[in-house]
């Protein structure tokens, strides 16, 4: 577990945790539609961290904070 937080806070080595906006082809859709590891869903005016899990569909303005893997790809 250390190995792998110390990976994640090590920023372009290894595992990375990034933040984008959701696109107009994942609203409505869930975490666990996407191709990303989406670990966050941040909703609101007042930046409330909702966890994916329970996030529910997403909306537009969300912003997702999710795992880039080294070879840029989702591992599921």
């Amino acid at each position: 577990m250390a190995a792998v937080v110390e990976d994640l806070i090590s920023y372009g080595r290894g595992l990375d945790l990034r933040q984008r906006p959701v696109t107009e082809a994942e609203i409505g859709r869930t975490v666990g539609e996407l191709d990303d590891v989406v670990i966050v869903v941040v909703r609101g005016t007042r930046e409330e961290a909702v966890p994916a899990n329970v996030a529910g569909e997403l909306r537009r303005g969300d912003q997702l904070i999710y795992v880039r893997f080294p070879d840029a790809q989702a591992v599921r």
